[in-house]
Protein backbone atom coordinates (compact mmCIF):
# COMPACT_ATOMS: atom_id res chain seq x y z
CA UNK A 1 0.00 0.00 0.00
CA UNK A 2 1.36 3.40 -1.05
CA UNK A 3 1.68 6.18 1.54
CA UNK A 4 -0.11 9.41 0.64
CA UNK A 5 2.27 12.18 -0.48
CA UNK A 6 2.42 15.41 1.51
CA UNK A 7 1.20 18.52 -0.31
CA UNK A 8 3.31 21.72 -0.22
CA UNK A 9 2.78 24.09 2.69
CA UNK A 10 -0.40 26.14 2.21
CA UNK A 11 1.19 29.10 4.00
CA UNK A 12 4.70 29.45 2.58
CA UNK A 13 4.53 27.05 -0.38
CA UNK A 14 7.54 25.16 0.98
CA UNK A 15 8.20 21.48 0.44
CA UNK A 16 10.24 20.81 3.59
CA UNK A 17 7.35 19.01 5.28
CA UNK A 18 8.12 16.21 7.72
CA UNK A 19 5.86 13.90 9.69
CA UNK A 20 7.04 13.48 13.26
CA UNK A 21 5.76 10.35 15.03
CA UNK A 22 4.30 10.30 18.54
CA UNK A 23 6.97 10.57 21.21
CA UNK A 24 5.42 8.15 23.69
CA UNK A 25 2.89 5.37 24.21
CA UNK A 26 -0.03 5.34 26.65
CA UNK A 27 1.82 3.03 29.05
CA UNK A 28 4.96 5.21 29.34
CA UNK A 29 5.43 7.38 32.44
CA UNK A 30 4.00 10.89 32.18
CA UNK A 31 6.26 13.52 30.66
CA UNK A 32 4.73 16.89 29.68
CA UNK A 33 7.05 17.16 26.69
CA UNK A 34 5.71 13.90 25.19
CA UNK A 35 2.76 13.61 22.83
CA UNK A 36 0.58 10.65 21.85
CA UNK A 37 -0.13 11.98 18.37
CA UNK A 38 1.95 12.50 15.21
CA UNK A 39 2.40 15.94 13.67
CA UNK A 40 3.07 17.13 10.15
CA UNK A 41 5.35 20.16 10.25
CA UNK A 42 6.67 22.59 7.65
CA UNK A 43 10.29 23.44 8.38
CA UNK A 44 10.04 26.50 6.13
CA UNK A 45 7.55 28.45 8.26
CA UNK A 46 7.17 26.04 11.21
CA UNK A 47 3.40 25.63 10.95
CA UNK A 48 2.23 22.22 12.12
CA UNK A 49 -0.90 20.07 12.17
CA UNK A 50 -1.68 17.34 14.69
CA UNK A 51 -2.84 13.86 13.86
CA UNK A 52 -4.98 11.58 16.01
CA UNK A 53 -3.94 10.17 19.39
CA UNK A 54 -2.11 6.84 19.27
CA UNK A 55 -1.68 6.91 15.48
CA UNK A 56 1.74 5.30 15.15
CA UNK A 57 1.44 5.10 11.33
CA UNK A 58 1.18 8.92 11.06
CA UNK A 59 -1.58 8.60 8.44
CA UNK A 60 -3.87 10.92 10.39
CA UNK A 61 -1.22 13.68 10.41
CA UNK A 62 -0.71 13.31 6.64
CA UNK A 63 -4.47 13.40 6.07
CA UNK A 64 -4.83 16.49 8.28
CA UNK A 65 -1.90 18.21 6.52
CA UNK A 66 -3.28 17.54 3.04
CA UNK A 67 -6.79 18.76 3.88
CA UNK A 68 -7.49 22.07 2.12
CA UNK A 69 -10.54 24.26 1.98
CA UNK A 70 -12.12 24.89 -1.39
CA UNK A 71 -11.41 28.47 -2.44
CA UNK A 72 -14.52 30.56 -2.92
CA UNK A 73 -14.65 32.04 -6.44
CA UNK A 74 -14.78 35.82 -6.63
CA UNK A 75 -18.12 37.33 -7.61
CA UNK A 76 -18.24 40.03 -10.28
CA UNK A 77 -18.94 42.53 -7.49
CA UNK A 78 -15.78 41.39 -5.63
CA UNK A 79 -13.76 41.75 -8.82
CA UNK A 80 -15.18 45.22 -9.48
CA UNK A 81 -14.25 46.18 -5.92
CA UNK A 82 -10.74 44.79 -6.38
CA UNK A 83 -10.36 46.59 -9.75
CA UNK A 84 -11.54 49.88 -8.24
CA UNK A 85 -9.19 49.48 -5.26
CA UNK A 86 -6.29 48.91 -7.66
CA UNK A 87 -7.25 52.07 -9.54
CA UNK A 88 -7.42 54.07 -6.32
CA UNK A 89 -4.12 52.61 -5.13
CA UNK A 90 -2.58 53.45 -8.52
CA UNK A 91 -3.60 57.08 -8.26
CA UNK A 92 -2.41 57.34 -4.65
CA UNK A 93 0.92 55.61 -5.39
CA UNK A 94 1.56 57.71 -8.47
CA UNK A 95 0.63 60.86 -6.60
CA UNK A 96 2.94 60.14 -3.66
CA UNK A 97 5.88 59.06 -5.79
CA UNK A 98 5.74 61.61 -8.55
CA UNK A 99 4.04 64.83 -7.46
CA UNK A 100 7.15 66.52 -6.04
CA UNK A 101 9.34 65.29 -8.92
CA UNK A 102 6.83 66.53 -11.48
CA UNK A 103 6.74 70.02 -9.99
CA UNK A 104 10.54 70.14 -9.51
CA UNK A 105 11.00 69.16 -13.16
CA UNK A 106 8.67 71.91 -14.34
CA UNK A 107 5.93 69.45 -15.32
CA UNK A 108 2.23 69.78 -14.60
CA UNK A 109 0.95 68.96 -11.13
CA UNK A 110 -1.61 66.16 -10.95
CA UNK A 111 -4.45 68.62 -10.51
CA UNK A 112 -3.46 70.21 -13.83
CA UNK A 113 -3.42 66.97 -15.86
CA UNK A 114 -6.15 66.24 -18.38
CA UNK A 115 -8.46 63.25 -17.76
CA UNK A 116 -6.67 61.38 -20.58
CA UNK A 117 -3.26 61.92 -18.95
CA UNK A 118 -4.59 60.74 -15.58
CA UNK A 119 -6.18 57.69 -17.26
CA UNK A 120 -2.82 56.85 -18.85
CA UNK A 121 -1.06 56.97 -15.47
CA UNK A 122 -3.76 54.80 -13.88
CA UNK A 123 -3.61 52.25 -16.70
CA UNK A 124 0.19 52.17 -16.57
CA UNK A 125 0.13 51.36 -12.85
CA UNK A 126 -2.72 48.85 -13.16
CA UNK A 127 -0.94 47.05 -15.97
CA UNK A 128 2.11 46.51 -13.79
CA UNK A 129 -0.11 45.44 -10.87
CA UNK A 130 -1.76 42.73 -13.00
CA UNK A 131 1.39 41.15 -14.43
CA UNK A 132 2.08 38.31 -14.25
CA UNK A 133 -1.51 38.12 -15.46
CA UNK A 134 -4.31 36.45 -13.57
CA UNK A 135 -6.29 35.13 -16.57
CA UNK A 136 -9.58 34.61 -14.69
CA UNK A 137 -9.47 38.07 -13.15
CA UNK A 138 -8.54 39.77 -16.42
CA UNK A 139 -11.23 37.95 -18.44
CA UNK A 140 -13.86 38.95 -15.88
CA UNK A 141 -12.63 42.55 -15.91
CA UNK A 142 -12.83 42.59 -19.72
CA UNK A 143 -16.42 41.25 -19.53
CA UNK A 144 -17.30 44.00 -17.07
CA UNK A 145 -15.67 46.64 -19.28
CA UNK A 146 -17.43 45.30 -22.40
CA UNK A 147 -20.77 45.31 -20.59
CA UNK A 148 -20.18 48.94 -19.65
CA UNK A 149 -19.55 49.92 -23.28
CA UNK A 150 -23.01 48.70 -24.27
CA UNK A 151 -24.76 51.06 -21.84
Amino acid sequence: MKTEQLKPCPFCGGSKIHVLPPTCRPETPYDPSDRLFPIAKCFGCYVEVSGENEDYTSKSAIKAWNRRSTPTPLSEEDIKRKYLKLAIDAVNAAHKEQEIDRINNGEKAWVDLSPEEIEWHIFDHLESAFFPEDPKLLSTIRRIEDAGKGE
